[in-house]
């Protein structure tokens, strides 16, 4: 598959929104004191991405459906299909994964034996992608993982890509399509039932959030419209408008905001129906988004914002950045909890996220530059 820049750019997207998540929690305005009016302007500003951020993880799922699916289907009439696409996804995510991994379970704890490690025998869930399970069957609120609880999305994803080439080299286009229908319409059913027979909330977001079951439907909307693209190219044009898919952004957009405003904080945990029928709206928004965002013209606002050079590197780091920040993260907060800092609590509030994702950036830039790209030269050899 050909370099699209214009993809860099929504990387760059979702990885800003889960890093902002996580650097500007809820209770930030209020731990500045800030004067009436100003707080007030603040949490307004802030809510987008303290509350929501964590809709950048379903961007990349979305995302991933859409290429993985894109590369399968271009592969597919030529040799080594299988070694190929798992030879170069090994190259991209195994060694620093499995990098970072060694360091936060072993080398960490080993250096400070009062840091945060998982239990011995959660690791080999680890080792084979399947930690989100540890996360899906919790009962009590809070991460199990600690600084590794965000690899619970790499968890999902590689389930994904262990599935999905074989599911590709089996059906035809039309019959890949229907499945992934079906798969949009089973997760929604799963998250319902879920729903309905679970009454705590808590439990009830943790068994649907991480679960695999209930959020494939977001990769299967990234896989329906690399399918739709690819071969049905004419049908697609007949129906499809950049003013018909703002329509409908701005349609699932105002969807979505109804269903926010039912619970405003915090909606995927303590908001059923978000929880529910809120996630395939946002799965669906974000599909339409990267759709029209592709079928513009070149030069229309919305590709020539993806193709900002800042947007587009931050996109190209994007998985370091993902990987790296909560450990990052979780030391900075740690850091600015010594007693030394204490006394100014409004320099920590500003200063702890600025340094969380300024170091955040570091690590990945040096990351991608000396680890991964002499890593990631190696998949020319499976083409």
């Amino acid at each position: 598959m050909r370099k699209i820049s214009e993809l860099d750019g929504v990387r760059g997207i979702a990885i800003l929104l889960v890093l902002l998540f996580h650097a500007a929690p809820q209770d930030l305005v209020s731990n500045l004191h800030l004067p009436e009016p100003v707080a007030g302007a603040a949490s307004l500003l802030l809510y987008p991405v303290a509350t929501l951020g964590w809709a950048g993880v379903d961007l990349f799922f979305v995302l991933s459906g859409f290429l993985i699916t894109t590369i399968l289907l271009q592969a597919k009439a030529g040799p080594r299909y299988f070694r190929n696409f798992y030879a170069r996804r090994f190259l991209r995510i195994f060694p620093i994964y499995y990098a970072s991994l060694f360091m936060l379970t072993i080398v960490v704890p080993l250096l400070k034996p009062s840091a945060h490690a998982i239990a011995p025998h959660d690791r080999v869930l680890f080792l084979f992608y399947l930690q989100n399970w540890l996360e899906t069957f919790q009962t009590y609120t809070g991460f199990r993982s600690g600084f590794l609880a965000h690899f619970w999305s790499l968890a999902v994803e590689e389930q994904f890509y262990l599935v999905w080439p074989l599911a590709v080299y089996l059906l035809t286009p039309r019959q890949l399509m229907r499945l992934c229908a079906g798969l949009i319409a089973a997760s929604l059913l799963v998250r319902i039932a879920v729903n309905v027979l679970v009454p705590n909330p808590w439990v009830d977001f943790n068994l649907v959030h991480f679960n695999t079951i209930a959020r494939f439907d977001t990769l299967a909307m990234g896989a329906l419209i690399a399918c739709a693209t690819m071969h049905y190219e004419a049908a697609l044009a007949q129906v499809w408008s950049q003013r018909r898919a703002t329509v409908v952004l701005v349609a699932l957009g105002l969807a979505l905001l109804g269903i926010l405003l039912l619970s405003p904080s915090l909606p995927h945990v303590t908001n059923a129906a978000f929880r529910t029928v809120g996630y395939s709206v946002l799965a669906a928004g974000w599909a339409v988004f990267l759709l029209r965002a592709l079928r513009a013209p070149p030069e229309a606002f919305t590709r020539r914002a993806l193709r900002i050079r800042a947007l587009t590197y931050t996109g190209a780091i994007s998985y370091g950045l993902y990987v790296f920040h909560y450990p990052v993260f979780g030391a900075v907060a740690a850091l600015m909890r010594r007693p030394g800092f204490q006394s100014h609590p409004l320099v920590v509030s500003l200063a702890t996220p600025v340094l969380a994702l300024s170091l955040t950036f570091a690590v990945a830039s040096l990351s991608f530059r000396f680890f991964e790209s002499p890593i990631l030269s190696l998949k020319r050899r499976f083409v």
